[in-house]
């Protein structure tokens, strides 16, 4: 027991006290529910959208750097630079695809066995969005990388202005003729690929659907903890109770500390969550 407790009365009768608080603290759903919606958070912010940020940053890269341009196309040298650059997009690829997995996995964990007007509104915001291609191409995109292999990559480009950085404008593009190998496209998938022949550009599809995971996701967090709010409440005055009791300081004391606490924090609050010390 930290030794700031000063309440007066018997150490072993606050301990007991403090222990059962813990108990209740531990056991209450909302508190269950709110480690649920940050883990939640750091599948969505804390790993899916790096790896988005990557793979973006790395198809555009060219497109900005005049001198990453010249090192891919150029041809008198060992293409030292070229062959790291493609490594380093396979493997963003990689982690994009599989993480994106990941998040569905995730959601879906949260949302099992959930009723009420979040679990139907998510289940028609799921549905709409899944008829959109660039949804089905990419959950068929992890399951190729899976099952198959790396997806080969090519590039077209053109010269805009030498005098620029960003004299290049590089396209980058999955052969679709190498994609049709694999027989485990959906029909929505297959449809995309009959639609480009000459190969699908990977960065307008990325675009699109990281906007749609993520507008979707940041939503259902969003109405997770606006869901929560009456049952955290609970949970923030045992918090406050055993905090009171530990430190022995009065209720605005413990109230400042926590929120102190909270500030500093990268996870969601919602309506003031506490966060033990």
């Amino acid at each position: 027991m930290p030794e700031a407790m000063t309440d007066e009365g018997d150490p072993e009768a606050i301990r007991r006290r403090v222990d059962d608080l813990q108990r209740q603290i531990d056991s209450h759903p909302a508190r269950i529910e709110h480690h649920a919606i940050e883990a939640l958070n750091e599948s969505l912010n804390h790993v899916w959208r790096p790896n988005l940020a990557e793979l973006e940053q790395l198809l555009v890269a060219p497109s900005q750097d005049q001198g990453l341009a010249i090192e891919l196309i150029q041809n008198v040298k060992a293409p030292v630079v070229r062959d790291r650059f493609i490594a380093s997009v396979l493997r963003a690829t990689h982690n994009y695809v599989a993480s994106t997995q990941s998040l569905v996995e995730h959601v879906r964990t949260v949302m099992r066995n959930r009723s009420g007007d979040t679990a139907a509104a998510f289940t028609i915001r799921r549905r709409d969005l899944a008829k959109d291609s660039s949804v089905a191409f990419f959950k068929d995109l992890r399951n190729f990388t899976l099952h198959r292999s790396l997806p080969p990559l090519t590039w077209e480009f053109r010269v805009a202005d030498l005098h620029r950085p960003d004299a290049f404008e590089f396209d980058f593009r999955v052969p679709v003729s190498a994609l049709r190998l694999w027989s485990g496209w959906s029909a929505s998938s297959r449809s995309l690929l009959a639609e480009r022949e000459g190969g699908l550009s990977l960065e307008p599809l990325l675009r699109r659907h990281g906007a749609i995971v993520l507008d979707l996701n940041s939503w259902l967090i969003d109405r997770l903890l606006a869901d929560g709010e009456a049952g955290r409440a609970v949970v923030n005055e045992l918090i406050t109770r055993q905090e009171m009791l530990i430190t022995g300081l009065d209720r605005g004391e413990v109230l400042r500390r926590i929120r102190d606490r909270s500030d500093r924090s990268d996870y969601p609050q919602g309506e003031g969550m506490h966060r033990d010390s």
